[in-house]
């Protein structure tokens, strides 16, 4: 529950997500005109880890990123200006995300979020869950599931003459 005058909101703005694939966390804020710090900590669940660099976004310019992996495995990250910059509302940081291959649709939990004014004024939100829907991706088919395909497709006798054409013309190697 918020304690203050105001209570900004923290999102997570996702693409579709694919099994074997990256994907980004779009971390969004709105109702910050007054704030100067952000700290929150990331539970991703099995099958989704941190891949490669945090990047800050325009809602933060002027602002200093921090990060450390807790011994829990989440990640802990903190947003802050010294020279007491405010947040914009919009987009505040990119998290890159792996997305293993045998990974399923679970959900990932933002929680311990505080906030600070300018004025030392201090929020504490309520946690943020939020579904991390996974598509799995078919992997391509090979040649012979292809035309193992085509030739269910069509009827017996086509197959057998189809067979027969590709024999004589020296493409369809058969043993003697």
């Amino acid at each position: 529950m918020a304690q203050g005058l105001w209570t900004p909101e923290l999102s997570v703005v996702l693409k579709e997500i694919k099994a074997g694939e990256d994907t980004m966390l779009r971390f969004n804020m709105m109702g910050v005109d007054r704030m100067s710090a952000l700290q929150f900590n990331l539970s991703l669940p099995e099958g989704f880890e941190l891949d490669g660099d945090i990047v800050l976004r325009d809602g933060a310019i002027n602002h200093t990123l921090y990060t450390s992996t807790l011994a829990s495995g989440d990640l802990f990250v903190v947003l802050y200006s010294l020279d007491q910059n405010t947040f914009s509302n919009g987009y505040i940081l990119n998290i890159p995300v792996a997305v293993a291959e045998n990974a399923v649709s679970s959900e990932a939990r933002i929680y311990n979020i505080r906030t600070a004014t300018v004025k030392a004024v201090s929020n504490t939100l309520s946690d943020v869950t939020f579904a991390l829907d996974v598509t799995a991706v078919e992997p391509e088919p090979d040649g012979i599931e292809l035309v193992m395909a085509a030739f269910s497709l069509i009827s017996d006798k086509r197959v057998l003459d189809f067979l027969l054409q590709l024999g004589k013309s020296g493409l369809f190697v058969t043993e003697s």
